[in-house]
Formats: C-alpha cells, structure tokens, sequence
C-alpha cells in the first residue's frame, strides 16, 4: 500500500471514528452494548475471570508504555519520535472523548474484572466517562506499529511474519473481547478504541520508518 493511500486510509478511519463518537454521544448503540455483554458472559466460563483480569493489565497505561518504550528500544529502524507523537495522539484523543461523551461505563454488578494493581492512571481515569477504550486504542496502536516493522524487516521469513501477525492479532482479539466480557467497557468503548489505533498509525505512516 502507497503511502499516499495510508495517510487516506487514516484520515477516513479517523473520520468514522467521529461519527460513530456522534452516534454513541446520541446512544444509538445502548440496546447493542447490553447484549454483547450478555451474550459474552453467557458462554464464557467465571474460571476465565482471574487469566482475563491478568490479561487486561497488559493493556494499562503505565504497563503499554512501557511496553512501547521497550520496542523502540529494540526498533533501530523507526522514527521514535514520530512513533512516540502518535501515541499521544491517542492518548489525548481517548481523553477527549472521556471527557466529551458521556458514556458510563457498564453497572458494577456485570462486572467480572478481580483486581490486582490499581495504577495511578486507573484511579484517574475513575473520574471520566468510558468511550472510548484506552486499554484497546493503545493495544491496537502497539500491534499495528509491530505489524508495520515485522513486514518492513528483511530478515524474516514470510512463514515467521505470518506467524507474528497471527499472534498480533490473537492478542487485540482477546484484549477486546476482554473488556466487554469483564464489563470494563461497552462494545462501542472498544471499537471506537480500536478504529483510534488504526487511525493514528496510519496517519503518521508515512514518517515511520527512517530514511536511510
């Protein structure tokens, strides 16, 4: 893909996620948000509670960062500071629209979340409304930088990249589906999060990687 149509690519993304930001500020999507937490908790079984909760805290703030800080570390080839742009971008929108749309997070009582850490920022973000979700915007922007470098690379295989995309992958599909099983956040929380992500790496995909 160009990088032309990339940065294309973002702005629409971008653009959908204002709309469907709209659309849940009107609550269009309240009647859905239920039953997919409904439908979730009614097969997954409460013996996933504790690996789910465990799982989620990848998707914190201070651990993403870090995470984050430790793949540029690794990443000799990428712009950081373009990277590390990007990622507050996200941060600062995600903010924004906690700030904006008040969206409350789902009742207490469907909650399946066991609480080990509480992190300064979880106890911040107590204060905000849900939409959208920080744990997936951030995990979905963390993925799809790797995603970008694993192709990029010469010195893997195309069975190795394969490989690494499946997991990337795996990894988002269970972090979303995470946060509306332990009823962390709605279904709109999340999609909004992960429509952010994509967006923002793609919009600064065009300076990603250095030119040498």
């Amino acid at each position: 893909m160009f990088l032309r149509q990339k940065v294309l690519l973002g702005t629409l993304l971008f653009a959908f996620f204002l709309v469907l930001s709209f659309l849940v500020y009107l609550k269009i999507f309240s009647s859905f948000d239920t039953k997919a937490i409904f439908f979730l908790q009614s097969f997954i079984p409460r013996s996933l509670d504790f690996l789910f909760s465990i799982f989620s805290l990848v998707g914190t703030f201070e651990i993403a960062t870090l995470i984050l800080l430790l793949i540029l570390v690794f990443l000799k080839k990428v712009n950081k500071f373009i990277i590390l742009l990007g990622y507050s971008l996200v941060s600062t929108v995600e903010v924004a629209g906690k700030s904006i749309i008040p969206q409350i997070a789902p009742p207490i009582d469907l909650n399946r979340t066991e609480v080990f850490f509480s992190f300064p920022t979880g106890q911040v973000s107590e204060a905000f409304f849900a939409y959208p979700s920080g744990h997936v915007a951030r995990t979905t922007f963390i993925s799809l930088i790797l995603l970008f470098a694993i192709w990029k690379s010469k010195k893997l295989s195309k069975n190795t990249k394969f490989a690494f995309s499946f997991l990337l992958l795996a990894f988002c599909f269970l972090m979303f589906v995470s946060r509306i099983y332990l009823a962390e956040h709605w279904a709109t929380d999340v999609v909004g999060g992960a429509i952010l992500g994509f967006a923002v790496v793609f919009l600064i995909a065009p300076a990603l990687f250095r030119r040498n």
